[in-house]
């Protein structure tokens, strides 16, 4: 590092030594909140997820007991478009919050304990939503 301040004093360019651990820390304290935000978000989108399972089941109820067929009507396969629609976005801020800790990681080297737990939240819920095992 030393090398490198010199080189920079020579040429008179302007120099920080403390600018990349700064850089560094702000980067853990934002992946903290955007985890934070990504896992409460996931668990508003599980809970529409299970209240429009419901709805289905109470619609796949209500034709079967109203005109005596278990057919899927077009409402219900319109339920099921929405709910897969909400799995599909899930999955997307999911794996996009996946990657920008894993940039994060690069930029800095490794986690701090807080990011490592909000993480280790996130794994289950990933998995989930994106059908991945283990």
């Amino acid at each position: 590092m030393q090398c490198r301040e010199v080189r920079f004093k020579e040429h008179a360019v302007p120099w920080d030594a403390g600018l990349l651990p700064r850089l560094q820390r702000s980067a853990l304290r934002l992946l903290a909140v955007h985890l934070r935000m990504a896992l409460a978000e996931a668990g508003a989108a599980q809970h529409r997820l299970l209240l429009l399972a419901e709805a289905e089941a109470a619609e796949m109820e209500g034709a079967v007991d109203g005109a005596g067929s278990s057919a899927p009507g077009p409402a219900s396969a319109g339920a099921v478009r929405r709910r897969d629609q909400a799995r599909r976005a899930l999955a997307r801020l999911l794996d996009g919050s996946v990657s920008f800790a894993f940039r994060v990681h690069q930029l800095v080297g490794g986690f701090d304990p807080g990011c490592i737990r909000l993480l280790e939240a996130l794994g289950p819920v990933w998995r989930e939503a994106s059908g991945r095992r283990g």
